[in-house]
């Protein structure tokens, strides 16, 4: 009798029949469907919000690649074991997304969330802020200027960018695109080459920053029809297009295009459209694919395209399946090692110490033939979780993902509807789908979340602020809740 969904032992071909697999890879896929219909249900229609977005992001570079390495029996994968095969990756990746919708949904019973009526009330109480008074205004001021410093200090001091690098060295062969381990890779010669100082996630950091000042100049221009604000909301934005791409790095430009989006749905009431989402997609991925061609010269454009393809839609899946055969099969579980890496890599100083995408990198990458030196495997955060400590605490994690994406959106619903409020919205719309690309503390530090909390509590009302958390609330509703339930009676 052929065993079913089991792991045949080292140099055995898997015995599980093609039926069995697409069986399970359809039961996945439908326990997808069904958790995305929960989202949107939660979240009050096709909105982009943090948690419907996450999803989006899910199918896209975790669910996909996820299934074709299963039906392919982990053909591609960067570490896997010959002749067997880890089913709680399927298992994983099919059962995350229910955790995911059941962690939205306990957030809305949570804070008596109603959907429907707090987003009409929402969109009915119009802005409620008065134009910047002196004190915002030099708060602008401060921070644009220290943005702008780290900016030209980011292109005169320590390692050349790699844009500029290029620029200067057109006709040299030192840039080059590793097809075979789909990623792209400046390799630029200088005497810096190799070092990865914490001036990258510094510059990771403010990177989120500069972005957030654009809109919230932008913003107030709109509003007051200032060309004042209008001129510093497109300088400071063309600044943070500059200092994306002169790394020479699909991240920064995508986060940009993808946060401008958001930003723009948010700031009037504007539905979804099906021709918004493609043109979007379109952007982003024309991005992208101007970052491979600009630091490749040497494959084909056929090359090239499959390449960017298996990139996008692979690579995350590619690490997470080896995740799941390397651990516990050859590494026992890491007991918070995996998160403790990340965390002491924060510290200033050469990256002395590696974290866990860089350890995982040297582990399943460049072990292998043909590979080399260092570079950074894009862990999906809960693949970071069941490294430490297993299925059942990736699973968690997830539900607990869902929560706060879906909290993020009830605090800003139920916020005056501010242009701060607003700005720190769609950097948090924008961040929190990226834990489905990579590890807890690289898009919690480096892509945004912090970012844009501290970016509110900047601008925020001090004095309020502290006053408005020591007082106690009593049990009334909410009020854009209350609002609702005025306007309904």
């Amino acid at each position: 009798m052929t065993p079913l969904l089991v792991a045949a032992p080292p140099g055995v071909p898997d015995p599980t029949p093609d039926w069995l697999v697409a069986a399970a890879i359809a039961g996945a896929a439908a326990l997808l469907l069904a958790s995305l219909a929960a989202v949107v249900r939660t979240t009050g229609g096709l909105r982009v919000t943090p948690a419907t977005l996450f999803m989006l992001y899910y199918v896209a570079f975790v669910f996909l690649g996820g299934a074709v390495l299963v039906w392919d029996r982990g053909g591609g994968a960067y570490f896997h074991f010959t002749g067997t095969r880890s089913y709680a990756l399927l298992l994983t990746i099919g059962t995350a997304p229910v955790l995911f919708a059941a962690g939205t949904w306990l957030a809305n019973r949570w804070t008596r969330f109603r959907p429907a009526a707090e987003h009409d009330a929402h969109w009915a109480a119009g802005w409620s802020d008065q134009p910047p008074d002196r004190s915002q205004r030099v708060r602008f001021g401060v921070l644009a200027g220290v943005c702008l410093a780290v900016s030209a200090a980011v292109l005169t001091l320590g390692p050349v960018p790699p844009l500029l690098y290029l620029l200067e060295h057109l006709g040299s062969r030192t840039y080059a695109f590793d097809l075979s381990l789909d990623m792209t890779r400046l390799a630029y010669l200088s005497p810096h080459a190799g070092a990865l100082p914490f001036q990258a996630t510094l510059y990771q950091f403010y990177g989120n920053l500069m972005p957030l000042l654009a809109l919230f100049a932008l913003a107030w221009a709109a509003r007051l029809r200032s060309r004042r604000w209008l001129l510093a909301g497109l300088g400071l934005g063309a600044v943070s297009f500059l200092m994306a791409g002169a790394t020479l790095s699909k991240n920064p430009v995508e986060n940009l295009l993808v946060l401008l989006f958001v930003a723009w749905l948010w700031f009037g009431r504007r539905r979804l459209r099906p021709w918004q989402v493609a043109g979007m997609a379109g952007v982003a991925l024309s991005a992208f694919l101007a970052v491979v061609v600009i630091t490749n010269r040497s494959a084909s454009p056929g090359q090239i395209l499959y390449g960017t393809v298996r990139r996008l839609v692979l690579v995350q899946a590619q690490v997470l399946y080896s995740i799941y055969e390397l651990i516990p099969a050859r590494i026992g579980y890491l007991h918070g090692g995996a998160l403790w890496m990340d965390v002491r890599n924060l510290r200033p100083g050469p990256k002395a110490t590696l974290d866990f995408g860089t350890w995982l990198y040297s582990v399943i990458v460049s072990n292998q033939p043909g590979f080399g030196g260092v570079g950074s495997a894009p862990t999906v955060f809960f693949g970071q979780l069941y490294a430490d400590v297993g299925v059942a605490g990736a699973l968690l994690g997830m539900l607990g993902v869902g929560f706060l994406a879906q909290l993020a959106s009830v605090w800003y619903l139920r916020s005056p509807r501010t242009v701060v409020a607003w700005c720190v919205f769609a950097g948090l719309v924008t961040s929190i789908p990226r834990l489905t690309t990579s590890s807890l503390i690289a898009i919690t530090v480096q892509y945004g979340i912090v970012a844009s909390i501290l970016f509110g509590l900047y601008f925020s009302d001090w004095g309020a602020l502290v006053r408005r958390l020591t007082h106690r609330r009593g049990g009334r509703l909410p009020s854009s809740l209350a609002r609702a339930d005025r306007g309904a009676g």
